[in-house]
């Protein structure tokens, strides 16, 4: 009977859902990985996250609640981008970004 009442209870409690945004970042020009560049996280109500990719460039974001996201990506001597509109929900929780490439700013370089 214990059983059947643990059973009954966890059919009513809501699943919660944590998300994932992973990507890496590459110059666009040598495709190679660009280290420990600046990333930011934001959404509409939470504190942004903000953390650095490795070596290797590539970067994971966990533990993040559903709603609309955006990653802006900075670096010395290059230019910044941003990604909006990183939707996490019930359905679409781990989001792989692939490859960000980024473009050298010509204005630093010069």
């Amino acid at each position: 009977l214990n059983c059947l009442s643990l059973e009954l209870l966890s059919q009513n409690l809501p699943v919660t859902y944590t998300g994932i945004i992973k990507g890496r970042v590459l110059d666009v020009k040598t495709n190679q990985p660009i280290p420990f560049v600046a990333l930011s996280l934001t959404d509409s109500v939470s504190t942004p996250k903000s953390l650095q990719n490795d070596l290797e460039g590539n970067f994971i974001i966990n533990n993040l609640k559903p709603g609309s996201y955006t990653l802006k990506i900075s670096y010395v001597g290059y230019q910044n981008k941003a990604i909006t509109q990183i939707a996490i929900n019930d359905t679409r929780f781990e989001i792989d970004l692939g490859d960000i490439l980024l473009n050298a700013d010509d204005k630093l370089l010069n």
